[in-house]
């Protein structure tokens, strides 16, 4: 499931039509992983969109494989800390600004 469904997944109007074709608890995995996540993987995805990067290469020049670097990006798991300070320091923004607390 790619982003932009996860992002419509919050509107009541979506929830009523995923209930059709899904069952209810992917719909309550698919809610939870969206709640409970932070900010960083929007932000990994602007900076790499402005370095106008692909993912297999912005997840290489990061040390990671375009997979691995996935699940951050169109999954929406938690970056580790160790991941936000080597693209911090590679690309030399913020660490508050990754972890969206600016």
């Amino acid at each position: 499931m790619n982003i932009y469904k996860k992002r419509l997944c919050n509107s009541y109007c979506m929830l009523l039509f995923l209930k059709k074709f899904y069952p209810s608890e992917r719909i309550r995995y698919w809610c939870d992983l969206q709640c409970n996540r932070d900010g960083t993987p929007q932000r990994l995805w602007t900076l790499r969109a402005r370095l106008k990067l692909s993912i297999s290469e912005f997840a290489k020049s990061i040390g990671l494989s375009a997979k691995e670097y996935e699940k951050f990006e169109r999954i929406g798991e938690r970056v580790p800390e160790k991941i936000i300070k080597l693209v911090a320091e590679k690309y030399g923004v913020s660490i508050k600004w990754l972890k969206a607390e600016i």
